[in-house]
């Protein structure tokens, strides 16, 4: 368990960064040994930052190698005009997730006084990137805008099927089996008046089972 700076005091990317430093951690031996296969997982925005830190693996020349990620309904897609939200499905979900998503956001800097008297709107709505685009489509921060899924591993994916951000699981199995492999995901859709977060519940029997689903999973991916 990664206990990676949380927002608002510290801002997209912290919490990547913090997430992708503790996998390589890991993977070099900081638990006393070099794991001989590896995985991640998280829910919700910590399926984010799972999805993430293999995409960031995959393409980093010295990431480790990850063989499982297990996510439980990720909030993988944070455009504010992204198609969960247009969905609007949840509303009091999605005003936290709009809450959530100024509070990770990265300061917005003050433009040069002379840009602000060119530009009566003074800059662009969001702050930008490395790249030049609003923050959130960073693949860092939203993983599911990644160009590619290829090459990366084995997915268990488990969502309600009244999360508001249940689309984002559908769109996230889809591309796994489209451009990895038909069977680099394991889905498991839950019916019932469950939400979005349901596995954080002791008390719910359909906890118990996505996450003994899940450590089974696991077991026999690693």
């Amino acid at each position: 368990s990664v206990d990676y700076r949380r927002a608002p005091e510290a801002r997209f990317p912290a919490a990547f960064d913090d997430a992708y430093a503790a996998l390589r951690w890991v993977a070099d031996g900081g638990l006393g040994h070099r794991p001989a296969r590896l995985g991640v997982a998280g829910d919700s925005n910590g399926a984010a930052l799972a999805l993430a830190c293999c995409l960031k693996a995959r393409d980093d020349a010295q990431g480790p190698k990850i063989d499982l990620q297990v996510l439980f309904y990720p909030w993988a897609d944070l455009r504010p005009d992204g198609p969960s939200m247009q969905e609007g499905r949840d509303v009091p979900l999605l005003a936290d997730m709009d809450w959530n998503r100024g509070a990770y956001a990265p300061p917005h800097p003050d433009p040069p006084a002379e840009e602000v008297d060119d530009d009566p709107a003074g800059g662009p709505e969001h702050p930008l990137g490395e790249d030049g685009r609003p923050w959130f489509e960073d693949p860092r921060a939203s993983p599911l805008l990644a160009r590619s899924f290829a090459g990366l591993p084995t997915a268990f994916l488990a969502y309600a099927s009244t999360d508001g951000l249940a689309g984002e699981s559908l769109r996230l199995a889809e591309r796994m089996r489209r451009e990895v492999a038909e069977d680099a995901v394991h889905t498991l859709h839950i019916d019932g008046p469950l939400g979005h977060g349901f596995a954080k519940h002791a008390d719910l029997s359909q906890a118990h089972v996505a996450v003994s689903a899940a450590a089974a999973f696991a077991s026999a991916a690693l």
